[in-house]
Order: structure tokens, then C-alpha cells, then sequence
């Protein structure tokens, strides 16, 4: 996300607004994937009401990534 768009709680609501998607075909949970230290998805996790589930190493550039549990 380009920074002028930062602080619009653009993974919040992108979140938010596939909801749906998922409970119409039978989706139960998600697994969420993020750099490690990426706040606002964190924040955004935390507000759907996801849990931790691990924090994995990655040959990525970004080699550190949170994972977490959004049950539909």
C-alpha cells in the first residue's frame, strides 16, 4: 500500500468487506499472513477478532511473517 493511503484502515476494512465472500461458500476460517511488524494488519487481526497462531521464517525478503486465525 502506498503510503498516502496509510491511516485510511484500508486492512481493516478490505477485511471487513470479503467477510461475506467467505461465509457464502462455506469458508469456516482464514489464515492471515503478514510481515512481521506490520502494525496496521496487526491492529486490523486483533479488531475482526483473529488469535495468534504463529510467527513463521521465510526465504522471502521480508523473512519474518505473523500468522493469524479469522474465523468466518
Amino acid at each position: 500500500v502506498k503510503r498516502n493511503f496509510y491511516g485510511n484502515d484500508l486492512p481493516y476494512r478490505t477485511t471487513k468487506a470479503i467477510l461475506p465472500f467467505f461465509k457464502a461458500h462455506a469458508i469456516d476460517s482464514i489464515l492471515i499472513t503478514f510481515d512481521k511488524g506490520k502494525r496496521a494488519v496487526r491492529q486490523a487481526c486483533d479488531r475482526l477478532g483473529a488469535r495468534y497462531f504463529d510467527t513463521i521464517e521465510t526465504d522471502l525478503p521480508a523473512k519474518v511473517k505473523d500468522r493469524y486465525v479469522l474465523d468466518c
